[in-house]
């Protein structure tokens, strides 16, 4: 066996420097706060008209403003909509809950029929939290000082942008539009405009404990990366060093969490993990003065293992990490029948004696540099997270491939090359679904705190429900309630898996990823974790959907729309994307054929993968007006040209939020959905029977 080249192993030395540069480190941007702004209404709903202004305009335009003087101050900032186009209100809160934000303010402009009333208000929801009660607290004041109109003061309803949001969320009326007088002269001014951004800006700010002279938290984990960063955080190595090289000080994950906690002035910070046969790897990360930033670092392995050739194969499945300590990845021996919606296995190369040889592949060592430096281009140009660690995997891979004995499973460089144009395919109606029985039940806290968002398990005989501010989850099981986590985000989309286990996200992960916390049904931390491992579709960027499967990604999605969510079907067949502005549409993965499905809302597989449950809702800008529970049956065949949507709940109540659990051989199934408030257990018969 030769040597690697030399001029080969100084390029991919300087690529490794290069990438460890922080001025291109993708994690800076993603440690700060993030505030979500919602501009109301927009394209066919206007909102407010008088006095020749339209609220959605006027909104709009404060909404960017206040995002520029945000930004200025370090917090990243999203926007519902940036452009003059309707969003849907379920769109909205889903959106913000997606990307754990850190907090939501909705910006409006009142209006009344009647002689015109005047002044500035803030809305919160019925059931807010103490600390949606300071935001809009602040607001309210700031907003009073800059423009001076009368206080209405805090008031509380269930708007759907407050009540559904997972974060801290408020709801402002800057003024009335109608009231050309006074109000309007203020909502039409630029000037007016930029003082009242200022000042949601000061109120925020505060909120968020942006305050010379007070100390910060900076946490996170340290977990094996599989490629996709914070997407997946199933494999964490406990024991790992974690240092902050500014100050010197450390910290040793010692947790089965591999978790890690430091108190810092304000200010930024390089952090630095490393762990037993893993590379060691730093971020950048920003504190901010009361203020919490997780900075959760990945590390790749420096070896491969050698597998066991006394040990059957994985399954065509997903997995469950079991033995941490070790990092290793095992299945459990019926991995085929666990109640999971991932699936998906990579299997890992051998690991072998280092020979380069790149010179027998055509066009040698020259192609390897003309890769390396698309690769470089790429991640100059684009600086995301997860674009430059698959990027920086491939080029290695190409460029060592023949050291690891074995073809590399490491996903593929992500290129900028056109997303191939989808074929649409007909949606068509189908009769409804048959009801076989159905009950209501009232699910409260010990304190009468009403729960929301039910999620039913692939069996139907339990449920997982959140408290409304999504910081709480609880399980309903055998007529009992248990608590199972009560930390931020954590009601927010959790998923069955396992026997008799709950995977949630940590604060720091979107809709699209693994859930990276587990639990037992009765509330204790579980080191069993929910792993994709290869197998998983996400949203990058608010606007670009990938899915990556066995190692190999690509790109759904780029640049159309803003992204709420994205999921591989547990069969591998579909990837169902939400769009804000698009709704939802199922991508069928043999043939790029795309079955859209409307404005719709809230969708979930069964973990069978036959079907898919959402709602179509209607709202007047602030509140739902009506609610309805769909369910599309997914073609078994590869080449079926339509999709049947049946209706399932439709009636005058208003339901929604709907799961699903595994239809069985006969056609049957269990929904959960909310209904007025109330939780619906019904079994349902897809088939005649």
């Amino acid at each position: 066996m030769r040597a690697c080249p030399s001029f080969v192993l100084a390029f991919v030395l300087a690529l490794l420097a290069l990438l460890a540069a922080p001025s291109i480190a993708p994690s800076i941007a993603m440690a700060q706060p993030l505030i979500v702004i919602d501009a109301g209404h927009g394209g066919s709903d206007p909102g407010a008209v008088g006095c020749s202004l339209e609220e959605a305009n006027v909104v709009l335009d404060v909404s960017t403003r206040l995002r520029t003087e945000l930004e200025r101050a370090g917090i990243r900032v999203a926007l519902t909509r940036d452009v003059d186009e309707f969003v849907g209100l379920s769109a909205r809160a889903a959106f913000a809950n997606s990307m754990s934000a850190d907090g939501f303010v909705s910006v409006h402009s009142n209006a009344n029929s009647g002689t015109p009333a005047t002044g500035t208000e803030t809305w919160i929801a019925n059931s807010a939290g103490a600390r949606s009660l300071e935001l809009a607290t602040l607001l309210q004041a700031q907003m009073v000082a800059s423009w001076g109109l009368r206080d209405r003061g805090v008031k509380r309803a269930d708007f759907v942008v407050v009540r559904d949001t997972t974060m801290p969320a408020a709801l402002t009326e800057l003024a009335f539009t109608n009231n050309c007088a006074t109000d309007a002269t203020r909502l039409g001014s630029p000037t007016d405009r930029q003082a009242m951004a200022e000042a949601q800006a000061r109120a925020i700010l505060e909120w968020l404990g942006v305050m010379p002279g007070m100390n910060g938290t900076l946490r996170g984990v340290v977990f094996e990366d599989q490629g996709v960063g914070t997407m997946d955080l199933s494999v964490r190595l406990p024991g790992a060093m974690v240092r902050i090289v500014e100050t010197g000080d450390t910290a040793t994950g010692d947790s089965p969490d591999a978790a890690w906690l430091f108190d810092l002035p304000a200010g930024t910070y390089t952090v630095e993990a490393s762990a037993p046969g893993h590379t060691t790897a730093s971020r950048t990360c920003d504190v901010t003065s009361g203020g919490t930033t997780w900075c959760s670092i990945g590390l790749f392995p420096t070896s491969l293992p050698v597998p066991d050739a006394s040990v059957p194969p994985m399954p065509d499945a997903f997995v469950v990490v079991e033995d941490e300590d070790a990092g290793t990845v095992t299945p459990r021996p019926d991995a085929a029948s666990l109640e999971s919606p991932d699936a998906g296995v990579v299997a890992r190369p051998n690991a072998g004696d280092c020979a380069c040889r790149a010179s027998t592949r055509r066009g040698g060592s020259a192609w390897m540099l003309v890769v390396g430096g698309l690769v470089i281009a790429r991640v100059l140009r684009r600086r995301r997270a997860i674009g430059l660690a698959v990027a920086t995997s491939a080029t290695l891979a190409v460029m060592v491939s023949s050291c690891t004995g074995a073809e590399s499973t490491q996903a593929p460089l992500v290129t900028d090359e056109a997303v191939p144009e989808p074929i649409v395919v007909r949606v068509v109606e189908g009769p409804p679904i048959r009801i076989v029985s159905e009950r209501e039940l009232l699910l409260t806290t010990s304190d009468g705190t009403a729960l929301t968002a039910p999620i039913i398990s692939p069996d139907g005989r339990t449920l997982l429900l959140a408290t409304p501010d999504f910081a709480a989850l609880h399980a309903w099981h055998d007529g009992a309630l248990t608590t199972i986590c009560e930390t931020q985000h954590c009601g927010h989309e959790p998923r069955f898996f396992g026997a008799g286990l709950v995977a949630t996200r940590t604060p720091e992960q979107s809709a699209s990823a693994i859930p990276g916390d587990a639990y037992t049904l009765d509330g204790q931390p579980s080191t069993t974790r929910l792993g994709a491992h290869g197998a998983m579709a996400f949203v990058e960027d608010e606007d670009t959907v990938r899915v990556r499967i066995d190692g190999q990604t690509r790109t759904l999605r780029a640049h159309d729309d803003r992204f709420v969510r994205a999921e591989l079907s547990p069969d591998r067949r579909f990837v169902m994307i939400w769009g804000l502005t698009s709704g939802v549409s199922l991508h069928r993965l043999a043939d790029d054929r795309v079955f859209a499905l409307g404005v719709v809302g809230d969708p979930h597989f069964d973990p069978s993968g036959r079907a898919l449950v959402f709602d179509r809702t209607t709202d007047e800008g602030h509140t739902l007006l009506t609610g309805d529970v769909f369910l599309a049956e997914l073609p078994s065949s590869g080449e079926s040209r339509e999709i049947t949507v049946r209706p399932l709940f439709t009636s005058e109540r208003l339901e929604t939020h709907a799961s699903l659990s595994r239809i069985d051989e006969r056609g049957h199934a269990h929904v959960a959905i909310e209904r007025d408030g109330a939780i619906v257990i019904a079994e349902i018969a897809l088939s005649a029977d």
